[in-house]
């Protein structure tokens, strides 16, 4: 039985930040059960098995976060965009509670084995870099980024930033030094 204030928005949120610190493999459904307060037949009845619930999560992760929101900010320039999507990045990778990306731990974990996570994370991943891309091009037209370099490819090297960046923070409690190197690289780029 569903609790009576039961939210499907907010509940995968929570089922989404599960897959993300556990993995696919790492999440059952009694984990699921335990982080939700839902019963196993009211997680069937609202999202489906296991593997609808990560493509449901797949979906929303992330869409409202602070980095999804610089990058779609009218009042910033382009380079300002970019700059403080990966600020949030940032903050977000200094809070220790934080289970880390979904969508890059599920590309590395089912990334080879399930080709329908696989594509819907991968989708995901290249709306993020579309996002960016087109701050890219916002940033050209506005003055703020050089032109030197294809949108499209800058666009790739900021993912490649982007996801190094998440496995340094992992790696790594020096959250100042990566900063600085986050800063040099966007200098280096934009």
């Amino acid at each position: 039985m569903k609790p009576k204030n039961f939210d499907p928005e907010k509940t995968l949120d929570v089922i989404a930040d599960t897959f993300a610190r556990n993995g696919y493999e790492g999440t059952s459904l009694d984990v699921i059960t335990k982080k939700t307060g839902l019963g196993k037949q009211s997680l069937y009845n609202a999202y489906g098995d296991k593997k609808a619930l990560v493509m449901k999560t797949i979906q929303c992760f992330g869409r409202k976060s602070a980095a999804a929101k610089a990058l779609h900010d009218p009042t910033l320039s382009g380079r300002e965009k970019i700059e403080s999507f990966f600020e949030a990045i940032l903050a977000e990778a200094a809070d220790h509670k934080n289970p880390g990306c979904l969508i890059t731990n599920l590309l590395l974990e089912k990334g080879a084995s399930d080709m329908d996570v696989w594509k819907a994370a991968s989708a995901r991943w290249n709306e993020t870099r579309a996002a960016l891309r087109f701050a890219i091009a916002a940033g050209v037209k506005d003055k703020s980024i050089h032109a030197r370099l294809d949108p499209e490819i800058l666009s790739y090297a900021l993912m490649n930033l982007l996801n190094g960046l998440r496995v340094t923070v992992r790696a790594s409690n020096d959250l100042e030094k990566i900063k600085k190197v986050v800063r040099v690289s966007l200098q280096s780029l934009l």
